[in-house]
Parts: C-alpha cells; sequence; structure tokens
C-alpha cells in the first residue's frame, strides 16, 4: 500500500509498502523483461534499460556500485547484479544470468548503522552459482547461508544485532 501524505496523496517518493513476496514478484517482473504470466506489462527491452549503468560508479572507489534508473548495479566476479535498495535495510536483488531473485524484507527503525547486510548475501548468491544444478532446497541453504554470516558477523561486533535479525527474513525465488 502507499503511505499517504498529510493531504491524502500517495507518498510516492517513498511511501509504498511491500510484503516479500510483492517485492519479489517486482524482480521476478524484471527478471522476465517485464513479462508476468504471459503478458507483457513493460515494453520490451524496458528491464535490461533500466537496470543498465548509466552511472558507471557512485563514487570514487574501487567496487562502488553503479546505478541505472533507480537501480543498483553490484556486478562481482562477472556476474551481473541488479537491486532495488529501500529504506531502512530492505533489498531486491536480481541475479539475471542464474534466473534467480532475493529480497531481504526488513526495517531498521531505531537508526542503527546496519553493515553488512547486502553483502555477504550477494557473497552467498554468487557462491551458490558455481553449483552445476541448483534447486529451491539450493536456494534456501543459501538465504540460511546469508543468514548465518550475518549471525557470525554480530557475534564479532562487525554488523550490529539489528543486522544480524534479518537472518530470519532472507527469502528467495529461482
Amino acid at each position: 500500500h502507499w503511505k499517504r501524505t498529510p493531504t491524502g496523496h500517495p507518498d510516492t517518493e517513498g511511501g509504498l509498502y511491500l510484503g516479500a513476496r510483492d517485492l519479489a514478484r517486482i524482480g521476478q517482473l524484471y527478471l522476465d523483461d517485464g513479462v508476468w504470466q504471459g503478458r507483457r506489462l513493460l515494453p520490451p527491452g524496458w528491464a535490461r534499460t533500466a537496470t543498465a549503468r548509466h552511472v558507471e560508479r557512485t563514487a570514487d572507489a574501487p567496487g562502488a556500485p553503479g546505478y541505472g534508473y533507480q537501480w543498483w548495479r553490484y556486478d562481482r566476479r562477472g556476474a551481473e547484479v541488479w537491486a532495488g535498495n529501500g529504506f531502512g535495510g530492505q533489498f531486491l536483488v536480481i541475479l539475471p544470468q542464474q534466473r534467480l531473485v532475493a529480497v531481504v524484507n526488513s526495517w531498521n527503525v531505531f537508526g542503527d548503522r546496519v553493515p553488512g547486510v547486502l553483502a555477504p548475501l550477494i557473497g552467498a548468491l554468487l557462491d551458490a552459482r558455481h553449483s552445476p544444478r541448483s534447486t529451491s532446497a539450493d536456494a534456501t541453504r543459501v538465504a540460511r547461508r546469508a543468514g548465518s554470516q550475518l549471525a557470525a558477523a554480530a557475534a564479532a561486533r562487525s554488523v550490529s544485532a539489528t543486522a544480524a535479525s534479518v537472518a530470519g527474513s532472507v527469502g528467495l525465488i529461482s
């Protein structure tokens, strides 16, 4: 649903609330070049154009992500990684070559710094891509592994307990 402004209008600058499955559906729509359940919803090629790097690097630092039309590019190890980053630690991550969509649906309402949520997830997804056959069970293991990495990082105090709490909130579809 859309949060409303005091004047009753939808808050389109950041007021969209989606559950993990609905956010994953957006990822699947982009993964399938704008086709949802056999019906074209976006112009052909729009998903590729929107997720392309229009800004090569968003910072003058090695490994800085690129940027498309509201899509971040966290390409690693020769793989494209598209991401929609939301407020409070919400992420939609798409690995198009692996036909994989991952969602982290969390909310950092206390304003804690939450480093390390996205990088371990992307790392776990990329590690899983080396598997010759990927199944739903593999996807579940990847989600658990990403959560375990966050929990281990919290135990070592390199990320906050808030970051580790997303361990049970990582979901994947493939």
